[in-house]
């Protein structure tokens, strides 16, 4: 009997060590296609949430990834509030958000939490309108006045003005948007409060604005989206690839160079273009210069605490973000995100070599 407990203490010795996570250190070295070298973590996984708008870009990158590795991020959404939330109170190792924390948020966090940019995107203005097809140009001044419901039917003499030629409807504007914290809500309030005082000193900048009671209000990207599909009349603000997904028109909206510019990848990474990165990452990219730049674009951040000793896969949670900002950027085109300029690229690989992890 004592040989058969010897024997089998052995055995489940042998089957921790062997099926465990590796721990051998982060490399952030790349091969020929610049991805990172990664750790087994073959059937293991780590929970995580935040934008929706990045959501189908994510969850394409993780699939990728675990395919590559055997380990998963599961990624839920859950909006940009909610991903911030989680790696400030110190129970996620990765979130995700379409705006920057704030110094408060970071302020409030048990540790350095790093705001890498992963992919850039666009928010379009998508709408319902029966018989207005895609390309309606509309500009900030008169969004502002639609998302406060001061400009009320299609037909407005503000909207005509900006489309001579187009036949415009005599029908009620039923405004969609979000009603939790997002990142989606704070990249247009950005975008409006630069270009609208009225909307500057009425409604500011914030993933969660206190709309008004004609407002139609419904949670996460797909809420704005089913809704404004199901609603003639009906406008709202929703990452490109939720907005093409719903079968929604959008607008050309007027860009800092007086230019109606769609969003798409030229015109996201345009914008990119135009704007000086700082050490922290924390920027802003609306309504930034160029002829082709689209106005209301943004960076993503991934949302990483740069002590991740804590989490025993704090090292696969890493590598999986080296290889969102490397080898993942071959599917920002195919699902409407831009990819991450190469200065970025090497910037971001150089904050996460500093993670610590087990």
């Amino acid at each position: 009997m004592r040989g058969f407990t010897v024997w089998a203490a052995f055995l489940a010795a042998f089957l921790v060590v062997g099926c465990g996570p590796k721990s051998e250190g982060t490399d952030a070295s790349t091969g020929g296609s610049g991805g990172p070298k990664v750790s087994s973590g073959e059937g293991e996984s780590v929970d995580a949430q935040g934008s929706t708008f990045v959501q189908p870009f994510l969850s394409k990158v993780f699939a990728e990834f675990k395919t590559k590795t055997g380990f998963q991020i599961n990624y839920t959404g859950g909006g940009s509030s909610a991903g911030i939330q989680g790696v400030v109170e110190g129970g996620a190792p990765f979130g995700a958000s379409d705006a920057p924390m704030s110094d408060e948020e970071m302020s409030k966090a048990k540790g350095k939490i790093l705001n890498i940019p992963i992919v850039l995107g666009a928010v379009a203005i998508a709408y319902n309108v029966p018989g207005v097809e895609n390309g309606l140009k509309l500009d900030g001044a008169v969004l502002a006045e639609i998302f406060m419901s001061k400009i009320e039917k299609w037909n407005d003499p503000k909207i005509a003005a900006l489309n001579p030629g187009v036949t415009l409807p005599d029908l009620p504007i039923a405004v969609q948007v979000r009603a939790d914290g997002s990142g989606t809500t704070y990249v247009l309030s950005d975008f409006l409060s630069q270009v609208s005082e009225e909307w500057k000193s009425a409604m500011g900048t914030s993933k969660k604005l206190t709309w008004g009671p004609k407002a139609q209000q419904w949670p996460k990207s797909d809420g704005v989206a089913n809704n404004t599909k199901q609603t003639p009349g009906s406008i709202t603000y929703v990452e490109l690839t939720w907005a093409k997904k719903s079968g929604l028109n959008y607008a050309a909206v007027k860009n800092a160079a007086g230019q109606f510019v769609l969003p798409d990848g030229a015109g996201i990474t345009a914008a990119a273009a135009g704007v000086p990165i700082p050490d922290d990452f924390r920027v802003s990219i609306v309504n930034a210069p160029g002829e082709t730049s689209y106005p209301v674009s943004s960076f993503v951040f991934g949302l990483v605490p740069e002590d991740l000793t804590g989490n025993k896969f704090g090292k696969q949670v890493v590598e999986a973000i080296q290889y969102t900002v490397t080898d993942g950027q071959a599917f920002a085109e195919e699902l409407d995100y831009a990819k991450l300029p190469q200065e970025v690229v090497d910037k971001v690989k150089a904050a996460l070599g500093g993670v610590k992890t087990q």
